[in-house]
């Protein structure tokens, strides 16, 4: 069994024609994995695997954390994260959301960078802004908020479908990370916004407005995400193995293995 996790577009190396089944996250990943030679009956549509605790929140819950953080509990949230490291530009792209005041306000998440958090912590930022470093509740953090900005990485992007939250997309990897900029924006999940002056441009028009390309964009995300794609592929992994110990017939005595 293979997991592919591109996104969009398929390396010819997740081809193997002898797998028993290929699991690919997006129909443009199917799409691609056929043009390659896989076999459609050896094929399997069953979304991107993340933690399960990516999900919708409740009623009330996104207020709730925002007020655990001391944030507003009903002022428009941005989440900025730069993955674990606290990398791709997050420097510039808190000072472009918050340097100045708005009517939103601003979860940064600096991961591992403490330098980078230190820097951040020590500037007066005009729109409230809560400053985090390495955090093991990022579902939390993205169900606080009404938008994420990051780079395009496939694993950030299925998180935020999941979780119904528009994106803002900053930055890509060349090669294969190039075509989930387009997935994002032609899907109408987000937009992409390489600088400081795009970033605060589409956020104003994300936020602004009554929020009504916002909703429009959360109602697609939720359309598109596979928030159970994990245990999805968990079951189909065990399917492969052939049947379960509660299917097998009584041992008939001592001795006899299955």
């Amino acid at each position: 069994m293979t997991v592919v996790t591109d996104l969009i577009d398929v390396h010819r190396g997740w081809a193997c024609r002898s797998a028993d089944l290929i699991v690919v996250p997006t129909e443009p990943a199917r799409q691609a994995a056929l043009r390659w030679g896989v076999r459609a009956d050896r094929l399997e549509l069953l979304g991107l695997p993340i933690d399960v605790r990516f999900r919708r929140p409740m009623p009330g819950e996104r207020g709730a954390v925002r007020c655990r953080l001391g944030l507003d509990a009903d002022r428009p949230t941005v989440l900025v994260s730069g993955g674990g490291e606290g990398s791709g530009g997050l420097w510039d792209q808190v000072l472009a959301l918050s340097l100045d005041p708005h009517p939103w306000q601003v979860i940064a998440v600096c991961g591992r960078n403490e330098r980078l958090r230190g820097r951040l912590l020590r500037v007066r930022l005009q729109t409230p802004t809560v400053v985090l470093g390495f955090v093991e509740d990022m579902p939390d953090m993205m169900r606080a908020s009404d938008l994420a900005v990051g780079k395009a990485g496939p694993g950030a992007i299925a998180e935020a479908l999941a979780t119904g939250v528009p994106l803002v997309l900053t930055s890509y990897l060349p090669g294969q990370e190039r075509s989930n900029v387009r997935f994002v924006v032609d899907s109408g999940v987000g937009r992409y916004a390489p600088s400081s002056k795009r970033l605060l441009e589409a956020a104003s028009e994300l936020l602004g407005g009554g929020g009504s390309v916002l909703r429009q964009m959360a109602a697609r995300a939720a359309e598109l995400a596979h928030p159970h794609a994990a245990l999805d592929i968990a079951s189909a992994c065990l399917g492969l193995s052939g049947p379960t110990p509660s299917s097998r017939p009584a041992s008939s005595g001592p001795g006899q293995l299955w």
